[in-house]
């Protein structure tokens, strides 16, 4: 019978929490002016997520998330379909946004700033989302989430017949997200 293996001498193990989203309670939207003068607000209606963390608190969080552009919705079907089409998103081509956090960094009490990957159409580009946590159990989280991003630098620029048709459009997106995780 051999001695026992001291515990200090023991590998640490990392074991992962996985957390999925409460779509009852959670949504995607965006905002962007129309003509210089109003918003037009929608969302995305169909996306999943893979979210993982190191240890029983949300540390750590290795965060995917997959939106299938087809679900776009303005509240106008013909805008959708615009939007769907070569244009803007060309669904037919690129049928998924794709993001993959590099990092999550605390900011102070409940907010953090969340660095990913953020791939629309054939770019990518590193993205920056500011992310208020609100922890209400032990088993939910509850995330407001913001950003912005230039929709001519994912090459979502109206392609019409008029030079300037572009600019009915703003260039600056607002993104605002809630999303409500559950421990798996």
């Amino acid at each position: 019978m051999g001695k026992p293996t001291p515990l200090h001498s023991l590998p640490t193990v990392k074991w992962q929490q996985k957390w999925e989203i409460d779509y009852s309670n959670s949504s995607i939207g965006f905002s962007v002016k129309n003509f210089n003068i109003f918003n037009v607000k929608g969302k995305f209606t169909d996306y999943s997520s893979n979210i993982e963390t190191h240890g029983p608190e949300f540390t750590d969080p290795k965060i995917t998330l997959s939106i299938k552009v087809e679900s776009i919705d303005t509240n106008i079907k013909a805008r959708d379909r615009h939007l769907r089409s070569d244009e803007f998103f060309n669904v037919e081509q690129y049928s998924t946004i794709k993001f993959s956090s590099n990092s999550f960094k605390q900011v102070n009490n409940q907010e953090y700033q969340m660095e990913g990957d953020l791939t629309i159409k054939d770019v990518t580009r590193s993205t920056l989302l500011e992310v208020k946590q609100i922890k209400i159990t032990d088993d939910f989280i509850d995330w407001s989430i913001s950003g912005e991003l230039d929709r001519r630098d994912f090459n979502l620029i109206f392609t019409g017949d008029s030079s300037n048709r572009d600019g009915l459009v703003g260039d600056l997106v607002k993104l605002k997200i809630t999303i409500r995780l559950r421990r798996v």
